[in-house]
């Protein structure tokens, strides 16, 4: 039994042939056509053939009143032949109208014949009775011409006037009467036809008004049935549009719609992968904007100090925020290979002491080797390790390392059983790997404090050797001359006390310069401005160099940390002049500016070196203590042509304003 989808798409209320339900749609409209074709042809054809039968019957009759008329008119003009013939012989006597008498006789015998031979009954009467009037008129005829012969023509003509007159409107009138007949016959012959005509219009009407009809209702039925399989499909389509693909079509694939049915589940079948599959990626991209975000928030963290134990407590705190973690533990190697604990978060001061006890021991020690040796997440089991591990349960513990540098690993436990996913494992890994380059910045930046420490002792050590030092020494040595001095020469004596006295003085200026380089009291009393001013002049003093300072922009006074980074690369670049450059003139310009302050020292010694990379460590200095506070440091060169060092730093916007 067909199921209601299949009856919707098949003209269900008509008992059509099963071979119809499998056409298509075009297959379903040409038959129909066909079929309304050959029905109107059938109609068309029978209507034709009664039409045909009318016609010809009524054109028998008419071709037979035709005839027969012109045979009446053949019988009437042979007697008139006749009756001027004999009238003609009896009046002249002449034999010639004897001959037109007898061929009138021959022409009437030979029409007579022709209508007793039409086959119809009643025609043969006719031409029996005629015939008889036509045998009386001819022996009446006869009788006179005789007469006439006899001798007695007047007799015989006035006879034939009144006799043979009589006799001719009697075949007349019998003539007249087979004709009237026959068109009465004809006018019987056209009302039947007539009446066919109407009983065939009457008939046939109906049956074109009944075949319309049920034209009219097949094809209402037809359209329906389309209609309805259309507006399913619309339905389904609407479905699809608002994002339900869950849709079952049940249609069958032979006909277009069908076809077309098919088409749309497939493609609601596509669709539902491609959304799914959609789906799946903006899931795994939301998943991966997490972790960067997750990324780029432990590493703003963690950048925001150079110091080691406060790198690690910013990234544990970030870390527990962002995992299901509960408790951290960061664990780092020192220079003998053993780990102590660095930091601990999420946990109780006496549970803290109690790992970093726990730490000592050589089977700790050994797993937190093996676990900065292995590469990725190593999961522990808390329960199954001699540690008294409180509500934690499980642990992982990552490496800290970067670029190959391993400082030591992170441990993170949580008070829930089940193991980390994938993911969770690949961003803690992440965090780990952010942990370990910070740690790796720290050291680094510790590293170059202690190289920059040494590389300013030095400095000072060669100051004080090429200048206080060697004044001192040819200080002693001239105090110790000039006693024996005084007993020879008191003039000269006198000259070298003075120059003992001005070497004094150098000295101390020498002195007071190098106290004002390690700490410029200038600069926390008066500011950046003045403090580079005495300080510019006390260089170019000593080192004998002519040197422009300049301050552009609005004075102010600004944290003491940026003041005092902004001096010190002022006195890194003039240092690097005075030793490297061989300049002969010297550009110091300090600019403020509503958000920024900047230092530009330029010069027009030989320039770099053609690999910058051999830059020293007041290079690197510098640099970093520009960095450090959120500012730059551009150094461009070209051989030959000196060197232009800008240092700028941010600043707070102008409230209060110094002289200059």
């Amino acid at each position: 039994m067909r199921n209601r989808e299949d009856s919707d798409h098949t003209l269900r209320y008509l008992p059509l042939p099963r071979f119809l339900h499998d056409l298509t749609i075009a297959q379903r409209v040409r038959f129909s056509f066909l079929v309304g074709a050959i029905v109107v042809v059938i109609i068309s054809l029978v209507a034709a053939v009664l039409i045909r039968r009318v016609t010809d019957t009524l054109g028998g009759v008419v071709e037979q009143v035709r005839s027969q008329q012109v045979t009446v008119m053949t019988m009437k003009d042979a007697v008139s032949a006749e009756n001027l013939g004999v009238q003609g012989y009896l009046i002249t006597s002449d034999t010639t109208f004897l001959d037109r008498y007898y061929n009138g006789h021959d022409q009437f015998a030979a029409a007579a014949q022709k209508l007793a031979n039409r086959g119809n009954a009643e025609d043969r009467r006719d031409a029996d009775g005629i015939t008889g009037l036509e045998d009386d008129f001819r022996r009446l005829a006869q009788q006179e011409i005789d007469l006439s012969q006899q001798g007695f023509p007047g007799s015989a003509k006035l006879v034939w006037q009144s006799e043979g007159q009589r006799s001719e409107q009697a075949l007349r009138a019998r003539l007249d009467d087979v004709v009237a007949r026959s068109l009465q016959h004809l006018n019987t012959e056209l009302s039947s036809a007539r009446l066919r005509e109407e009983q065939t219009r009457y008939i046939f009407a109906p049956v074109v008004a009944l075949t319309a009809i049920l034209a009219l209702l097949t094809a209402l039925v037809a359209s329906r049935s389309i209609t309805r399989r259309f507006e399913r499909l619309e339905r389904t389509v609407e479905r699809i549009e608002q994002g339900d693909f869950r849709v079952e079509i049940r249609e069958r694939r032979h006909d277009e719609l069908g076809r077309l049915a098919g088409s749309i589940r497939d493609m609601a079948r596509a669709l539902e992968t491609e959304t799914r599959e959609r789906d799946q990626l903006l899931d795994d991209r939301e998943r991966a904007n997490e972790r960067i975000s997750v990324l780029y928030d432990v590493a703003q963290t963690v950048n925001q100090s150079l110091d080691t134990n406060e790198v690690l407590r910013l990234a544990l705190t970030r870390l527990l925020v962002h995992t299901r973690m509960r408790a951290g533990l960061a664990l780092l190697c020192d220079d003998t290979g053993r780990f102590r604990v660095a930091l601990a978060e999420g946990m109780p001061e006496e549970a803290a002491a109690y790992v970093a006890g726990y730490f000592e021991e050589d089977d700790a020690q050994q797993f937190a080797s093996a676990a900065m040796s292995r590469d990725g997440v190593t999961r522990m089991d808390l329960r199954s390790l001699s540690l008294d591990s409180g509500p934690c349960r499980t642990a992982v513990a990552v490496p800290l390392r970067a670029k190959g540098n391993e400082s030591g690993v992170l441990i993170l436990a949580t008070t829930e059983e089940t193991s980390l996913t994938d993911e969770e494992a690949r961003l803690i890994e992440s965090l780990a790997k952010q942990i370990g380059t910070a740690l790796e910045h720290a050291r680094l930046y510790a590293q170059s404090r202690r190289l920059a420490a040494a590389e300013e002792r030095n400095r000072l050590a060669r100051e004080l050797h090429d200048s206080v030092t060697q004044s001192l020494f040819s200080m002693s040595m001239m105090s110790q001359a000039l006693p024996s001095l005084i007993e020879r020469n008191q003039a000269k004596a006198m000259d070298q006390s003075i120059r003992l006295s001005e070497l004094a003085r150098g000295a101390l200026a020498e002195m007071r310069t190098l106290i004002l380089e390690l700490r410029p009291a200038a600069l926390q009393e008066m500011g950046l401005a003045v403090a580079l001013e005495r300080h510019v002049a006390g260089f170019s003093s000593r080192e004998a160099l002519e040197i422009s300072y300049r301050v552009d922009g609005l004075q102010r006074r600004l944290p003491s940390e940026r003041e005092e980074a902004l001096f010190r690369i002022t006195q890194e670049a003039l240092n690097n002049i005075a030793r490297h450059a061989q300049a002969k003139t010297v550009s110091v310009v300090l600019e403020f500016e509503p958000h920024d302050a900047q230092v530009t020292v330029t010069d027009d010694g030989v320039g770099l070196p053609a690999k910058p990379d051999t830059a020293g460590f007041g290079m690197i200095s510098m640099r970093e203590r520009a960095e450090r506070l959120g500012g730059t440091l551009e150094v461009s060169s070209e051989h030959g042509r000196g060197v232009r060092v800008t240092a700028r730093v941010p600043a707070p916007e102008p409230t209060t304003s110094i002289a200059g």
